[in-house]
């Protein structure tokens, strides 16, 4: 798709989120599809790598907008900007499939911390109680979407 562009170029070029969260360094994309010649199914692969990227949250954000872009802004801090994010998405008629590797799984869980935090402040309940009950919901939330879990009746949230 493309390659080594400006954080803050794509931000201006397309000003909605999450392109207009890039402020410095640059951005790579790279999707790999394949359809089966029934056209019921595509495949798609995605990479997405960050060169010394830095985020910020545009003005207007909301709470939810500035949690992921903080949450982001950690991920990318410990890796000194430097982020792979791949994962897969597969699309038929009957069902939406994905999975991920690389840095997806530290930016979910800084989401994950971001968001019992958030939710902690707002309702005065314990940082930990509320992360629990975040990580309970994204499980139940992945039970209903995975076809290896078995019975998708029973997930509880």
């Amino acid at each position: 798709m493309f390659e080594d562009v400006p954080g803050a170029l794509l931000a201006t070029l397309v000003p909605r989120a999450p392109l207009d969260w890039l402020a410095e360094g640059t951005i790579s994309a790279r999707v790999e599809d394949e359809w089966t010649r029934d056209d019921r199914t595509i495949d798609m692969d995605w990479s997405i790598t960050t060169r010394d990227l830095q985020v910020r949250a545009p003005e207007r954000a909301g709470m939810v907008e500035k949690l992921a872009v903080g949450s982001l802004g950690k991920v990318l801090a410990s890796r000194g900007g430097d982020a792979e994010f791949h994962f897969t998405l597969d699309l038929d008629r009957d069902r939406l499939e994905t999975s991920s590797s690389g840095d997806m799984a530290a930016l979910w869980d800084a989401v994950k911390d971001g968001l019992a935090m958030a939710v902690a402040q707002h309702t005065g309940e314990a940082k930990v109680k509320v992360k629990d009950k975040v990580g309970k919901v994204g499980q139940s939330l992945h039970d209903l979407i995975d076809p290896a879990t078995g019975d998708k009746a029973t997930a509880e949230p």
